[in-house]
């Protein structure tokens, strides 16, 4: 099916990382989302699917947003271009992406959040690019943003710095962000700089949420001055909500006991309880948050423009009694764990921290790496991190078994190479809050479509993962075959 384009045809993409269908009809159904209640009534909604694929030495993987977001943007599929985790080299996607592909056609993009690292050159058509707010600050353009890129990164390292060290990096962070910048961008960035260095309570249940909130008004603001025919904003707040906050949302769906881990954190079952309604409605303000962006978004939108909302995933629940044990932990000492197992010579990112990426400079080095990983124990038996390899690049992740917790000072790791024995929480701590995951990836997401439906194909059935890509492109071109039944 051939369908005309203008060159007046504009898209904005809202990329709602993992937001559960679930969620989103619970909450249209309860009258608290009205923005979405009107897309779903007056758009076209479907169904899309990322199906498990084969990466590594014909080992299944399940659908992660490391993986999947490349095949959308590019309409690659994942067992083609291999991207399974943070930081991996992404030269295979060289030019491929969405925002490239229209930038050789002369139309004019702006990409905020993306998963992907800047481009190697940048092309005049893109606007503005600033990536996700893991990913360090030269991939920024323009310049401006590398402030408030600087800003994202301070707001998502652990503190596994002295108080005297985090302060000033915190104010100084304060101060290159905030030069230039509207007020009431500026000040909800020394707002959250202050929550930060006070770890207040407040700011630790709604940090995510918090930075959410500045993205969108910052991706805002580009988008009004910029005004690209093409422009993507990527948010995750909704999937981290859900990943723990789903027990305490629908407590209904779990069991009524405690799970080992909630046996480490809390005295009794009341004692959970009680904890989890500080957390009932995070979920839910995730959606809300968005529902009004959406609406001013609607009230600017003109009759060329198409929006566009993907959720890449879905999610679905896992009861922390029995079916996932996954507390929120993180790494700290890096460096000088990394030393005591003979790990050397390499580029660590550890901005995903539990999971952590290293970088040597060759292959070679990196599965003699691998090797001399595959060797360190906890207590004897249990491996520290699982361990994957691509090229020069290590993906490590952590495999605490479920009861280490108890063992406190008792905990200890072997380095069996070298029989070197150490204390693992020394390099191994919980988060701030007692926080834990309810629910995993699921391959079920869907794909939303406003405004300018003329354009789009008549008959669309539910889309895998890699056929998103040439629907997004095709509204843009005359002459590309859109999919079709």
């Amino acid at each position: 099916m051939i369908v005309n384009s203008s060159k007046s045809r504009r898209m904005l993409v809202l990329e709602l990382s993992e937001a559960e269908k679930h969620f989103l009809d619970k909450y249209v159904a309860q009258g608290k989302l009205p923005t979405f209640e009107k897309l779903l009534r007056e758009g076209k909604f479907l169904r899309t699917k990322a199906i498990p694929q084969n990466f590594i030495k014909g080992k299944e993987k399940q659908p992660t947003p490391w993986t999947i977001w490349p095949s959308i943007y590019t309409g690659i599929a994942p067992k083609e271009h291999g991207i399974i985790g943070f930081g991996q080299d992404p030269h295979i996607l060289e030019g491929q992406c969405i925002w490239d592909r229209l930038n050789k056609k002369g139309i004019t993009t702006g990409v905020f959040g993306s998963l992907i690292r800047a481009p190697l050159y940048r092309d005049p058509q893109c606007l503005f690019y600033l990536p996700n707010a893991l990913i360090e600050t030269n991939a920024c353009f323009p310049e401006a943003l590398k402030a408030i890129q600087s800003f994202f990164l301070f707001f998502n390292q652990n503190d596994e710095n002295s108080v005297k060290t985090t302060l000033k990096r915190g104010w100084q962070t304060l101060y290159r962000a905030v030069k230039d910048l509207p007020f009431n961008i500026a000040k909800e960035i020394i707002f959250q700089v202050y929550l930060k260095l006070i770890r207040d309570f407040k700011y630790q249940r709604n940090s995510v949420l918090f930075q959410a909130k500045l993205q969108i008004s910052v991706f805002d603001l580009l988008y009004r001055k910029f005004k690209p025919d093409f422009a993507t904003l990527h948010l995750d707040h909704i999937a981290h909500a859900q990943h723990l906050y789903w027990r305490a949302a629908e407590p209904e769906y779990f069991k009524n006991e405690l799970g080992e881990l909630d046996g480490y954190f809390f005295a009794s079952l009341e004692a959970r309880k009680s904890y989890d309604t500080f957390f009932k409605d995070v979920i839910l303000e995730g959606f809300i948050l968005i529902d009004i962006f959406l609406a001013e978004v609607l009230g600017r939108l003109d009759k060329d423009t198409l929006l566009v909302i993907i959720t890449g995933l879905g999610q679905k629940r896992c009861d922390p009694v029995d079916e996932i044990h996954r507390p929120e932990v993180h790494f700290c000492n890096i460096e000088k764990l990394l030393a005591l197992l003979n790990v050397t010579n390499c580029e660590i990112l550890s901005q995903m921290n539990p999971e952590i990426t290293l970088k040597f400079p060759s292959s070679l080095e990196a599965s003699l790496n691998a090797f001399k990983l595959s060797d360190v124990k906890i207590l004897g038996e249990y491996s520290l991190f699982s361990v994957e390899q691509i090229e020069n690049q290590l993906f490590l992740k952590e495999t605490l078994p479920s009861n280490i917790w108890f063992l406190g000072h008792e905990a200890w790791v072997e380095n069996k190479l070298n029989e070197h024995i150490f204390p693992l929480f020394k390099y191994v701590k919980l988060g701030q809050l007692k926080d834990q995951h309810t629910s995993q990836n699921s391959q079920n997401g869907w794909i939303l479509f406003y405004g300018n439906l003329s354009a789009l194909p008549h008959k669309l059935k539910t889309l895998d993962i890699t056929e998103i890509f040439p629907l997004l492109l095709g509204y843009f071109d005359d002459n590309l075959l859109f999919l079709d039944n």
